[in-house]
C-alpha cells in the first residue's frame, strides 16, 4: 500500500494548459472494426484547444463494419483529418495494429505525435496538456486514461490494470534509473516527438509484440530517451472492452505476454495471487486473523488509491469493486492461465486475425 501511496503522488496529472502549442501535433489512430467508436473520437479531436496546427491521420485497417464510412461522415470535410483505407494484411511477424501505425507514421512530419486508440475519449485540453508534459520531459509519455466499465465483470477486472503497476512499481526509481524491466506504458494514448520516435525505430521496432506499448517504452529506455507515465484523469478515459465476453477475449490476447513470456506471467500470477488470496484463506480458517484482516484491508486500500490516482475520484461502484478484490485476483489468475494456454496452442486471435507472439 505504501508504494501505491507514493506513486499516486508521483503519477500526478498532466501539465496545466498554457500558451498554444507552437509546432505541429500529429495524431495517429489505428481503426479496425471501430464503427461504434470512431465518430466520438473524431468529435473529441475536433474540439481540441491550444493546438493551432493539428493533423489527424486515421487508418481504417481492412474493417468489415463500415468504419471508413462512419469516419468519413464524422470528418465532414475537415482538412485537418486524413483517412487512409488499408486492405493489405500485415506482413508475417507483424501485428495488425503495428502495421497500421507504421503506415500512418510514414506520413508524419516534424513536431509532436500522439498515438490514440479509437476507444479513447478526450476532453478539449487533453492533447495540449499531454504534449506540453511530453515536451518538458522528453522521450515517451504514456497518458493513462481513466478506465471505464459497463458490466459487473468489467468493474471487477478493469481496475486491476492501473493497480497492478501503481501498487508495485516504484515510479521514483523507475523514472530515475530508467530500467527497461520497470517500464510502464499504455498504448491507448502515447505521446512523443517525431524525432525521438524515429530515433527509437518507431513501432516497426516492436512489430511482433502483442504488448507493443511496453515494448516501445523499453526501446526508448534502451537507447537513453526514457519513458514516463502520467495520469490522464479528468481529460482522458477509455472503455477497452464491451461486456464480459469481449473483455475475456481481450485479456486472452495479451495477458500471457505482458510479463516477458510464460515464465514471467506465471511468476507474477503466483506472487500476486498468493499475496492477495492467502490472507483470505487465513481469515476464513481462523489462523492469524488479525494479520489476515490487515493484509486484506491493505489490498482494498491500494485498489482505492490506484482508482483515485487514475480517475480523480472514487465512486460507490469503485468501492464495491475494491471490496471484491480477492475475487478479482481469482479471475485474473484464471485469465493468465487461459492466455498462456491459447498462446501455447497457437489460438491467439483478435478481430479475425491470428496473433503469433
Amino acid at each position: 500500500m505504501s508504494v501505491a501511496l507514493i506513486n499516486s503522488q508521483r503519477v500526478g496529472s498532466l501539465a496545466e494548459p498554457g500558451e498554444s502549442i507552437d509546432e505541429p501535433v500529429w495524431v495517429c489512430i489505428p481503426a479496425r472494426d471501430e464503427a461504434p467508436r470512431i465518430a466520438s473520437l473524431i468529435a473529441d479531436l475536433k474540439a481540441q484547444t491550444g493546438i493551432p496546427d493539428l493533423r489527424v491521420l486515421i487508418c481504417d485497417d481492412d474493417s468489415t463494419d463500415g468504419t471508413a464510412e462512419v469516419a468519413t461522415t464524422a470528418i465532414a470535410g475537415d482538412p485537418r483529418f486524413e483517412l487512409r483505407v488499408n486492405h493489405i494484411p500485415p506482413p508475417p511477424g507483424w501485428t495488425g495494429k503495428i502495421h497500421a501505425l507504421t503506415l500512418l507514421a510514414g506520413d508524419v512530419g516534424d513536431g509532436m505525435v500522439a498515438f490514440v486508440d479509437a476507444d479513447v475519449r478526450l476532453e478539449p485540453a487533453a492533447l495540449a496538456r499531454g504534449v506540453r508534459t511530453c515536451a518538458n520531459a522528453g522521450g515517451l509519455l504514456s497518458v493513462w486514461p481513466a478506465q471505464r466499465a459497463g458490466s459487473v465483470f468489467e468493474h471487477l477486472v478493469q481496475p486491476l490494470l492501473c493497480w497492478s503497476w501503481l501498487g508495485s512499481v516504484p515510479l521514483v526509481i523507475s523514472e530515475r534509473l530508467q530500467w527497461r524491466s520497470m517500464a510502464v506504458a499504455n498504448g491507448q494514448f502515447l505521446i512523443t516527438s517525431s524525432a525521438d520516435y524515429r530515433r527509437a525505430g518507431g513501432h516497426a521496432s516492436v512489430r511482433g509484440k502483442i504488448t507493443d506499448d511496453l515494448a516501445l517504452a523499453r526501446e526508448y529506455r534502451d537507447i537513453g530517451l526514457g519513458s514516463i507515465v502520467r495520469s490522464g484523469k479528468a481529460v482522458a478515459s477509455c472503455r477497452m472492452y464491451d461486456g464480459p465476453a469481449e473483455t475475456w477475449q481481450g485479456y486472452r490476447r495479451w495477458l500471457g505476454t505482458e510479463f516477458g513470456g510464460p515464465a514471467g506471467a506465471v511468476a507474477v500470477a503466483i506472487v500476486f495471487g498468493s499475496a492477495n488470496l492467502l490472507p483470505l484463506a487465513d481469515l476464513v480458517s481462523g489462523r492469524h486473523r488479525g494479520r489476515a484482516a490487515a493484509a486484506l484491508a491493505c489490498g482494498v486500500a491500494s485498489r482505492l488509491i490506484a482508482r483515485r490516482a487514475e480517475a480523480g475520484n472514487v465512486s460507490v461502484v469503485d468501492a464495491a469493486s475494491a471490496l471484491a478484490h480477492p475475487l478479482s485476483m481469482v479471475i485474473s489468475a484464471v485469465a493468465v492461465a487461459d492466455s498462456l494456454r491459447a498462446r501455447v496452442s497457437g489460438r491467439l486471435t483478435w478481430k479475425g486475425r491470428t496473433l503469433t507472439p
